[in-house]
């Protein structure tokens, strides 16, 4: 595995830095989004542009890019299994490479707001056309087990988009705090 971290809020604060210097616009008074994921504790902070929520329940959140073929599933590990990204990672890698066809495309450390973290990516065919499967795993943000975001979509050439989407849902993840009960 690399050990040269992607520092994905250097690249996200580069891509913010970049599209300062166009032109200004009112700040706007709306808060930031928010899609509260109870099934997975989490909540997506100013999740990216066009993503629209498909499932949010069992442990599980599905989003699809509007426009676009693919979905994006985000999960999570039991607090029992065991928080170890690096074997995380390999069974990835074995789990791509198990497909008849498959080519590996290989792994990157990140360094994300909620630690380290690893981006996953591999090839493989279904019915006919190659799909292209790239997954983050890191850890939750409450600190016990794994959260693992799987984006699966045609392959092209829009590889780095997808990637870039999948790491602007990683720099919003928070842990969900309960809800205050009652007035003091």
């Amino acid at each position: 595995m690399s050990r040269r971290p992607i520092l994905v809020l250097s690249i996200l604060l580069a891509a913010g830095a970049a599209t300062a210097c166009g032109a200004r616009e009112a700040p706007s008074e709306k808060p930031p989004a928010r899609i509260e994921c109870p099934s997975l504790d989490i909540v997506l902070v100013d999740p990216p542009a066009g993503l629209r929520l498909v499932r949010n329940d069992g442990g599980t959140v599905v989003l699809e890019e509007t426009g676009k073929e693919g979905t994006i599933t985000l999960a999570r590990g039991t607090e029992a299994e065991d928080s170890n990204l690096v074997q995380a990672v390999k069974d990835h890698q074995a789990s791509i490479e198990a497909r008849e066809g498959a080519e590996y495309l290989g792994v990157r450390e990140l360094v994300t707001p909620l630690g380290s973290a690893y981006w996953s990516r591999g090839r493989y065919p279904v019915d006919g056309k190659t799909v292209e499967e790239t997954r983050i795993v890191t850890l939750h943000p409450s600190g016990t087990g794994i959260l693992t975001l799987t984006s699966v979509y045609p392959a092209g050439d829009d590889s780095s988009q997808r990637i870039q989407t999948l790491l602007g849902i990683v720099v919003g993840i928070e842990a969900l705090q309960p809800a205050a009960t009652g007035a003091s």
